[in-house]
Parts: structure tokens; C-alpha cells; sequence
């Protein structure tokens, strides 16, 4: 996932005051490490929420919300077989 992180910031297109890319541990990093909370508009979660525990799941999720404004949008993929939990 950081080869991901760094070849969005890498991309002559990218735009560091309207996007900003990080890599972390959502179960245990507090996403407002990051963000500023309340403040995102928009969350892409990729092939993640798959592969956390259900016993995480909430406070995953809370943590997200945490940097959210009032509506998010949280995006993501997701996949029964990732053998990841």
C-alpha cells in the first residue's frame, strides 16, 4: 500500500492542497493524527475493511468518522478471501 501512497504523490497531476494520501493502522492510529477532525469530505479505504477483525470493526469505523464532516463518503473495496484476519 505505500508503493500506492507514493506514486499518488509521485503523479505530475497531484495536488497537495486538494488531496493528501497518507498510509496508517486504522485500528490503532487515531486518523486525527492526520486529518484534522472533522475536516474530510471524502475516505477511500482499500482492501481494508476485509481484513480487520470484527472485534475492531466499531472503533474502526468511529475513528473514521472522527475526521468526518457532517456527510462522508467512505469508499472502498472489498473482498471475502483475503485470509488477512
Amino acid at each position: 500500500m505505500q508503493d500506492f501512497f507514493y506514486r499518488v504523490k509521485e503523479n505530475p497531476q497531484f495536488d497537495g492542497n486538494r488531496c493528501h494520501p497518507f498510509c496508517c493502522d486504522v485500528t490503532s492510529d487515531s486518523l486525527t493524527n492526520y486529518v484534522a477532525e472533522a475536516s474530510a469530505d471524502l475516505a477511500t479505504v482499500i482492501f481494508c475493511l476485509s481484513a480487520i477483525h470484527p472485534s475492531k470493526m466499531v472503533a474502526v469505523l468511529e475513528n473514521i468518522y472522527s475526521v468526518s464532516e457532517i456527510l462522508l463518503t467512505v469508499s472502498f473495496a472489498y473482498t471475502e478471501n483475503t485470509n488477512c484476519i
